[in-house]
């Protein structure tokens, strides 16, 4: 299997860089697949069992969740709806966002990678941002109590925590890491980022494990159902983002 023990270089945020190899090829073309010369993949064995490991659970919540809105009345309660059905779309954007970037091991996979996280994270944050937002817009126009409960309470922190990793994270790439001094300084920051990344996706995914425990839940989903969309889903999830993992991408020594 294919390791690599090469040296960091600075990647370029530029679509058209090469990645630091000479290359001109747009980094854009190389896929989930990505494929190093000699045809060797950067993918290890297991590493496609667990990609499906990580996204069918979350995919199966988002479309459970979207269904469950759309049949039972949505205009009922318009904000909670809307919460319900935007926030299970940003999960799945999420995941595929993190789990694009773990295979990645060479400049120009690096670089592809890189422009497939970006493109994933920003539609994401702003899906959040519509489905966080309604539910605050709801209790506040209803006059409901915020951090009623362990959902809410987690769910505000990790949606603060995220609008702060998308600024740490954009910042340390964007015009080179000129934010941070660029080069090696810039790249410490994005190690930090990686590190608070793989720390929010639990509290992210126990948010939408304990939206299963929710009053609306309960009162539209039968107890089976939620324990094994919400609860085994998130877990199954997070246990396929950590089995793709590379701790050597996070080591600070």
């Amino acid at each position: 299997m294919f390791q690599s023990n090469a040296e960091y270089q600075v990647l370029s945020t530029d679509p058209e860089a090469s990645g630091g190899t000479g290359d001109n090829t747009r980094v854009e073309q190389l896929g989930v697949d990505d494929k190093l010369p000699g045809n060797q993949s950067e993918e290890r064995y297991g590493d496609r069992v667990a990609w499906y490991a990580a996204v069918v659970p979350v995919s199966v919540i988002a479309v459970a969740s979207c269904a469950l809105v759309l049949f039972n009345n949505p205009m009922h309660s318009p904000w909670v709806s809307a919460h319900i059905f935007f926030n299970p779309i940003a999960l799945i954007l999420f995941v595929l966002s993190i789990i694009t970037l773990q295979p990645t091991s060479q400049p120009a996979t690096k670089a592809a990678g890189l422009a497939r996280h970006q493109r994933g994270m920003v539609p994401a944050l702003a899906t959040v941002f519509l489905g966080t937002s309604s539910i605050i817009a709801h209790k506040l126009l209803y006059g409901k109590r915020h951090f009623h409960s362990w959902h809410g309470t987690i769910g505000i922190v990790v949606f603060g925590w995220l609008i702060a990793q998308l600024a740490l994270g954009g910042a340390s790439v964007w015009f080179d890491g000129a934010a941070f001094g660029g080069g090696m300084k810039a790249k410490l920051i994005w190690k930090y980022h990686r590190l608070s990344g793989y720390l929010l996706l639990p509290l992210l995914l126990l948010t939408i494990a304990l939206g299963g425990a929710s009053h609306w839940a309960q009162d539209y989903a039968p107890l089976w159902f939620r324990v094994l969309i919400y609860s085994i889903g998130s877990a199954f999830s997070l246990g396929g983002v950590v089995a793709r993992l590379r701790p050597s991408k996070i080591k600070f020594f």
